[in-house]
This record gives C-alpha cells, sequence and structure tokens, in this order.
C-alpha cells in the first residue's frame, strides 16, 4: 500500500497541472451602449430615463405639472463609444426618435425613446358661459381643468352633423392660459376653419392622454363681414386685393363701389374666396393721389359694410 501511494500523488499532481493550463475564453462585451439619459430643460430638476439594454430601449416618464413641450436629453455613452447623430431636442408627442451608438470597432446599437406623459386621470370642459356659438375664422375657447400651459398633445376634431365630414383646426394660435379660479384653465384652440359651413358640428378635444366630447353641438353661424382697411396704390386697370377682419369671412359678395369725387364708381369683383377679394379698377377710374374713398361692399343679406380707405390711382 505504501508502494502505491506515490503513484497515485504522481497522478493527482498531473491532473491538476494539466487542469490549471486550460483557459476559459469569456463573450467580449461590445462596448456601444447607453449608460445613462437624462432630461435637463426643467428648472431644479432632472429626470432619468430607464434603459434596457436586452430592447435597446430608453422609457423617460415627464410628469404632465412640468409643462414640456420638448425633452432636452443629455446622454452617456460607454468609454471609446460615440453617437452617430447630435442631440437634438425631442418633442413628447414624437414616438420615432432614436439614437445610434458607435463602439471603438466599429459595432453599431440602436434605441427607441419612448417619452410617456405621466396625466391627470380626467379631463373636463365646458362652454363659457354655456354659449355654443361660433363663427368662421373666430376663435374659440373652453373651460376646463387642463391642469398644464402646454398645448403640445391637443388635439381638436369637428365633425359636421349635416354631412358626417371631420375637419381639424390647425390649433398654430392655441393655448392654455393660467387659471380662471384654482382649477380651470382657458382653453383656446386657435382660429376656427374660414371654410367651414354654417351648421352645427361635434367637438372631440384630447388632452394630456384624456378624450371629451363636449356636450353640445358646435353652432357656426356667418356674422357680418368686416373689411380691413388698407392703402392701395395702383393703375387703371389693375386690381386690388382686400381680407376681412378676424372672426369674420367674406360670403356672397355681390358688389363693390367706391365713392370719389362725389361720384360712385362699381369695382367689378374678379374673384374672392372667404379670405380675400380681388376687385378691378377700371380702365377710366379717375387718376388721383392719396385720396380717401368711401367704399361700399355688399354681402348677401347685409346692410352694406362702408369703410373709408386711402387709394391712389395712377395712368396706365
Amino acid at each position: 500500500m505504501k508502494r502505491l501511494y506515490p503513484y497515485v500523488l504522481m497522478a493527482f499532481t498531473a491532473i491538476h497541472f494539466f487542469a490549471c493550463k486550460k483557459t476559459v475564453d469569456y463573450e467580449h462585451i461590445v462596448q456601444n451602449r447607453i449608460t445613462s439619459f437624462t432630461v435637463v430643460n426643467i428648472k431644479d430638476t432632472v429626470i432619468y430615463g430607464a434603459i434596457d439594454n436586452i430592447k435597446n430601449s430608453i422609457t423617460v416618464y415627464v410628469p404632465y405639472y412640468y409643462s414640456l413641450t420638448v425633452v432636452e436629453p443629455k446622454i452617456a455613452v460607454d468609454e471609446g463609444a460615440t453617437l452617430t447623430s447630435p442631440i437634438q431636442p425631442v418633442n413628447v408627442t414624437d414616438d420615432k426618435q432614436t439614437y445610434s451608438v458607435k463602439s471603438s470597432t466599429g459595432e453599431v446599437r440602436t434605441y427607441s425613446l419612448k417619452v410617456i406623459q405621466q396625466n391627470p386621470p380626467g379631463l373636463s370642459l365646458s362652454w363659457p358661459l354655456g354659449n355654443n356659438e361660433g363663427s368662421p375664422n373666430a376663435t374659440q375657447v373652453f373651460y376646463g381643468n387642463l391642469r398644464s400651459t402646454s398645448v403640445a398633445t391637443l388635439d381638436v376634431t369637428l365633425t359636421q352633423q349635416a354631412t358626417n365630414k371631420t375637419f381639424k383646426p390647425d390649433l398654430i394660435g392655441a393655448a392654455s392660459t393660467l387659471p380662471v379660479s384654482l382649477d380651470t384653465y382657458i382653453l383656446n384652440i386657435g382660429l376656427l376653419p374660414a371654410d367651414l359651413d354654417s351648421g352645427y358640428y361635434q367637438v372631440d378635444i384630447s388632452f394630456l392622454g384624456n378624450k371629451v366630447r363636449m356636450d353640445k353641438p358646435l353652432h357656426l353661424v356667418y356674422i357680418k363681414p368686416v373689411v380691413l382697411a388698407k392703402s392701395h396704390v395702383v393703375k387703371q386697370g389693375e386690381t386690388i386685393t382686400v381680407q376681412p377682419a378676424q372672426n369674420t369671412v367674406f360670403v356672397d359678395l355681390k358688389s363693390v363701389f367706391v365713392e370719389v369725387n362725389g361720384k360712385s364708381i362699381e369695382l367689378p369683383v374678379v374673384s374672392y374666396n372667404r379670405l380675400s377679394a380681388t376687385l378691378k379698377i377700371p380702365d377710366n377710374f379717375p387718376v388721383m393721389n392719396d385720396a380717401y374713398g368711401r367704399f361700399e361692399f355688399n354681402f348677401g343679406k347685409w346692410t352694406p359694410v362702408l369703410r373709408s380707405m386711402s387709394i391712389t390711382v395712377n395712368p396706365k
């Protein structure tokens, strides 16, 4: 037995030696990750994005009370890696934003960004003083519990009840202003489309992830047009253009006259639409310099619209 012990010891030593000589190859970790994503355009605070390196996604939760229209990111990446495009502000409604990170050895990883607004539980809107009447090319307002002055998520759809056609205001002038009371904001959706016909329109409004249908339809009516005063410099036989004031549109324009030197002269209507009218200066119109003419516009059943405007007419 004593003779076997040295051989057993030698065999064990040999096995241990060869086992220790074996190497293990670890998987190479590509350095093309986003390591941090922060939103830095909020005063006195920072919002951190949740980075998922399995799904290659970044999720940012934005509380509604910050009233953000865009998020401005600050992004850190692995050592040696670079972003393939500049960092720009991102609209909170943009669901197409991606970021690509390139490692020092050329591998590229692309992340998708998702901005989620943490919205209030509901939306309630009412007509101002219960009045559901409006006009084309006029502003339209509502009162409600908007809780935010940002209109980035605002969407408005008007559906004409007679035809079931839908219309989208452009919302360029839309605004949510400071509360009327502690919880009531004024929502101005901007100008109603000038080409809308009179009648009744169902109003659907979406804001901060909540949707509401107004309890009464918008009753759209035409009001007597108002013509903006402006100076005109023109030659005989040429044309001038006039526009309506905001809140009104041109409807059923029948004729236009201008009184100069005690004489009424008709200006033929070459063309017109809701927001402008083109009028011809007759070839025999008197030559005059910076004279005030008394214009008379005749629309539909309304009484004449009178406007004094400066007009200079040069010879052909």
